[in-house]
């Protein structure tokens, strides 16, 4: 029965095999020395290298790196042999390229041609012994590319800015595996307005005068062993720029073949900004800022007062009274009907409504006691002392000597005075005043007018300067020494 053609070749090239080992072993090589004396001396196969077929079954492909490998150690020669003949490189001139002292065969394919194909076989001798080595090497067919082309990502394929009369360069790259040479490719402007439907024009038909268009077709080959992509790309080169060759641009990448395409729309060119778009911008941020920064103290004006009067209740340390049953006197002149409805009719209701304990002379004074020695003993059970300054109080009797226990009670630490300056006073009279001046030095003062100041501004600032305290409802009056009468006492006039 007549051998199959396979097996037939497979015999043949092992015949071959022993005729070239006993031709190399023959005595008139025993004297050749290895080329790679290394180990015990033995003659023996190494391990192919990565790039290499890893089997003795190996598959080619088109334009895809192959090599099959001999390389051994201790050798002093090779000889191969491809379906039975020994004449290499088997009429496959510049696609077989050995390398390594011979011992491996690097595969060039650049058609689809079965002539590669075969059983190689290589003897490798040390002069006394040979070992032998058989590939067989198989083709196959690429599968055919119906795809798109696929854009591949590069720096110079997007927006550029450029100033008049420079050059610019676009440059794409599209991939399209066994179809990527045959990709051709056209550059396109956008010459429709920003507000119209695009109206691409292909460049080689634009007419801007002064400025030239270039393209440039580029097809990257792959190099053996790389891992790369099959791609290739376009170049257009716009050399001197003019205002008509700013816009944007597209190029399309065709395969012919198969009529499949894909666009890519990001290149455009964009003036440089000159000097007084830069000054423009920094103005408009310049006056951004300050804008910013108006609304921002505006809404502070507006609002600080509550976020502090907030901080202090929420945050703020708890003043321990200790033995002070008040939270402030409030020293005023009780002959002035002004003033007197002030403090009665406003500071004193407002500051009970956030529980705090005040002490006035016209309601909390005990009917026979002295009036001073009342004061005083009122001022020494306060942590406050609210003084009204107005008018009427520079020149009223008993200022000095609340002025002066206010300001000996601050020197001791044990009492802060809040300083109100009411309505309209003379402020050259004020500064003769020795005591209450140098307190109104020292202090920062309240100021109300009536039709002119916020009352509701007014109270929050005074409770800012009030003691931070737990809240445990409305306080009601409270005396120095509590009796059962409750009666408005008559207003003291101090002449």
């Amino acid at each position: 029965m007549a051998l199959q053609p396979c097996r037939r070749d497979v015999i043949l090239s092992v015949f071959l095999t022993c005729m070239v080992s006993i031709f190399l072993c023959d005595g008139a090589l025993g004297d050749c020395m290895p080329n790679q004396q290394n180990g015990n001396g033995s003659l023996h196969f190494l391990p192919p290298d990565k790039e290499c077929c890893q089997e003795l079954e190996c598959e080619l492909y088109h334009d895809k790196p192959l090599c099959i490998s001999c390389q051994a150690e201790n050798f002093c020669s090779v000889a191969w042999s491809k379906d039975g003949s020994i004449d290499y490189p088997f009429n496959l001139d510049d696609q077989l390229i050995l390398t390594e002292e011979d011992t491996v065969i690097n595969f060039s394919v650049q058609t689809d041609s079965q002539d590669f194909t075969g059983i190689y076989s290589c003897t490798v001798s040390n002069g006394t012994y040979s070992i032998n080595k058989t590939f067989h090497v198989t083709l196959v067919e690429d599968i055919p590319y119906t795809g798109a082309p696929i854009e591949e990502e590069t720096a110079n394929c997007s927006k550029q800015q450029v100033g008049l009369g420079q050059n610019a360069t676009f440059y794409c790259k599209f991939c399209a595996e066994s179809k990527t040479k045959e990709l051709e490719f056209s550059w396109w402007k956008n010459e429709g307005e920003e507000s119209e439907e695009k109206k691409w024009v292909l460049v080689d038909n634009l007419n801007i005068s002064g400025t030239t268009y270039t393209s440039v077709d580029v097809f990257n080959p792959v190099e053996k062993g790389s891992t790369q992509k099959l791609c290739a790309g376009s170049s257009l080169i716009i050399q001197n720029i003019t205002t008509g060759a700013y816009g944007q641009y597209k190029v399309v990448a065709l395969i012919p073949s198969t009529n499949q395409s894909s666009e890519k729309y990001s290149p455009s060119l964009t003036p440089v900004p000159g000097p007084s778009d830069v000054t423009l911008t920094i103005l408009v941020a310049i006056f951004g800022t300050f804008v910013l920064v108006l609304l921002v103290a505006v809404l502070w004006q507006a609002v600080h007062l509550e976020v502090k009067l907030f901080i202090k209740d929420r945050f703020g340390d708890i003043e321990e009274k200790g033995q002070r049953s008040h939270d402030a006197f409030i020293a005023y002149d009780s002959s002035s009907e002004e003033d007197r409805a002030f403090v009665l009719e406003f500071i004193r209701p407002k500051l009970m409504q956030n529980n705090y304990a005040v002490y006035v002379k016209d309601i909390d004074t005990n009917v026979g006691t002295s009036l001073a020695e009342e004061v005083l003993e009122a001022m020494e059970v306060s942590l406050r002392c609210i003084i009204l300054v107005s008018s009427s109080f520079i020149s009223s009797r008993l200022m000095g000597l609340q002025v002066n226990a206010a300001e000996d009670q601050m020197s001791e630490q044990k009492m802060k005075v809040i300083p109100i300056l009411f309505g309209d006073v003379d402020e050259k009279k004020l500064k003769r005043v020795e005591g209450l001046s140098r307190l109104m030095s020292v202090l920062r003062c309240i100021r109300y007018k009536e039709g002119k100041t916020s009352k509701s501004k007014f109270i929050k600032r005074l409770l800012l300067r009030m003691p931070t305290q737990s809240k445990k409802g409305p306080v009601k009056d409270m005396l120095l020494h509590p009796t059962n009468d409750t009666t408005l006492l008559t207003p003291h006039v101090d002449t």
